[in-house]
This record gives C-alpha cells, sequence and structure tokens, in this order.
C-alpha cells in the first residue's frame, strides 16, 4: 500500500483553511478526526490495518502550529460544513466512514447528522458531544462562564488553590489534576484550551438525536470504544444515548490511551475487511 504523510490542507478562503494527514490510496474513504493536544498523525497506524480505505486524518483547529492555515474569527458548525464541503468537492468523496475519537467526536458527529445518507460505519472511541456536560456548557455558552474561563487561563493560578482542593476532597480525579496544570503550563496551551472548548462547544448533538439518526437511515453501522478507567467523560450518560445496535466495547485503559489500544484491537482482530 503506498501511503504519503505529508500534510495538506483545504482552504475556503483566505480566512479560513483546515490541514489534514492523507494515507494510502484505498478505493474506500475514511475520516478520522482526532482528541484534544494530538494531532492528525495519531491515525497513521489505523491506515496500515485498512488498505482498502483511504484515510484522511484531520487537523483540528488550533492544533496545527503552522501560522499560515487561517482560522476564521467568527466560527460556526456552518463554516466547519462549508469547508469540509469544498473538501468533498475536490476530491470527489460521495460516501465515507468516520473513526472519531474524543472532542473530535464533535466535527465528525456533525458530519453524520448532515449527511447520514453517505455514512455507512461510524466507530465512536471515548465520544464527546453526545452528553451535554453542565461545567463545560457553563464556561463555553454563556457570557460569565465565558468570562471566568477566559480569565482563569490568563491568570493560571488563580485555578491552582481550587483544583488541589477538589483533588483532596476526591471531587476531581488526580489524573485530571494533572491534565490540568499541564494545559495551563504556557500561553499556548492555556490559549489553545480556551479557544478549541470554546468553538467545539457549538457542534453538540442534541439529546438521543444519535438514536434517531440510526433509525431513520439503517444501514448506518456504529461502534463505540470506551474506556474502564474513564475519568474524563461519562460513560453512563454516553451509553444512553447510543444506539441500541451500536456494537460496544469496554477496553481496559484511561481515556488517554484508547486511540493506541483500539488500533491493537483491530490488529489482534485482523480486521482487515472493515472497521
Amino acid at each position: 500500500m503506498n501511503s504519503s504523510n505529508s500534510k495538506k490542507i483545504i482552504t475556503l478562503s483566505e480566512e479560513h483553511s483546515l490541514s489534514y494527514y492523507e494515507y494510502g490510496d484505498g478505493p474506500r474513504v475514511l475520516l478520522a478526526f482526532h482528541g484534544f493536544g494530538l494531532d492528525g498523525s495519531i491515525f497513521e497506524g489505523y491506515s496500515k490495518l485498512f488498505p482498502q480505505y483511504t484515510l484522511y486524518s484531520f487537523n483540528l483547529y488550533y492544533h496545527d502550529l503552522d501560522s499560515r492555515y487561517p482560522i476564521p474569527s467568527r466560527y460556526s458548525p456552518e463554516e466547519f460544513l462549508r469547508i469540509m464541503n469544498e473538501f468533498f468537492i475536490q476530491k470527489e468523496i460521495n460516501s465515507f466512514d468516520l473513526l472519531l475519537f474524543s472532542i473530535g467526536s464533535r466535527f465528525g458527529l456533525t458530519l453524520l447528522t448532515r449527511f447520514p445518507e453517505r455514512v455507512e460505519h461510524a466507530t465512536l472511541i471515548a465520544p464527546d458531544g453526545l452528553v451535554s456536560k453542565t461545567i463545560y456548557q457553563f464556561a463555553t455558552r454563556t457570557l460569565i462562564g465565558k468570562f471566568l474561563f477566559q480569565t482563569a487561563c490568563r491568570f493560571p493560578a488563580l485555578l491552582e488553590l481550587p483544583i488541589q482542593a477538589l483533588t483532596k476532597l476526591k471531587i476531581l480525579p488526580k489524573s485530571i489534576e494533572k491534565l490540568v496544570q499541564s494545559e495551563l503550563a504556557n500561553r499556548f496551551l492555556r490559549k489553545r484550551l480556551y479557544n478549541t472548548w470554546t468553538l467545539a462547544s457549538s457542534l453538540m448533538l442534541n439529546d438521543h438525536e444519535l438514536i434517531q439518526l440510526s433509525k431513520h437511515f439503517p444501514h448506518l453501522k456504529i461502534q463505540a470504544f470506551l474506556a474502564r478507567k474513564e475519568v474524563v467523560l461519562p460513560n453512563r450518560q454516553i451509553i444512553k444515548m447510543l444506539p441500541e445496535t451500536c456494537d460496544i466495547q469496554w477496553v481496559n485503559c484511561n481515556h488517554f490511551q484508547l486511540p493506541r489500544k483500539v488500533c491493537e484491537i483491530f490488529k489482534n482482530k485482523l480486521c482487515g475487511e472493515g472497521l
């Protein structure tokens, strides 16, 4: 299988572009969206398992370190769909499958709800965007919440004592404390955190929307991989938003280990005929 891991770009206008990695040259198309703090190259290993696909793995906004790729100052789901539609036109893509991890699921599920007739299979790895989290909505969708969130990102020292207190009270897992500390370590990371969360907050499915979508489009096959040691997402609530026909697999790892573990699962099962 020929594979090119060079980064490419789709441009909608001088103010809006999106970069991606292209792997393989199979006749079918697989679109992948990674999780927070990663980039599109995380899915390179998957392409070697599925030669029937050409894999396009997108870099989420604010996750490409190359400043040549601009992001519109006023972003909306419609803007994302516009640039993806341009991508479909340029690549002559009529149908595609999805491979989604964590916050990247918000982007892929937005495509799924807009083009359900064009998707045959969706693989969800610790999917975000199915369940509304109160603290997240408050921090990214309300004026006072956004103000507090932005202030905390500008002055991270303000969060140290509250986070330590919540951890000692066992309200906040130690792993989340370490994650927050690492993401607030410098100005670039704090800006990425604020911008990514604020942008992604507009990409959210309604309650049970995926279930209804599955009923109206029975050809759609969905499988989900959930971490048994999950501390980032509410697995119990996520399960309630998945269709009854969804193939749910539990993986004995934490949230951040899932992409590698799932790749190993596919490799061990020799899933060469499809996701």
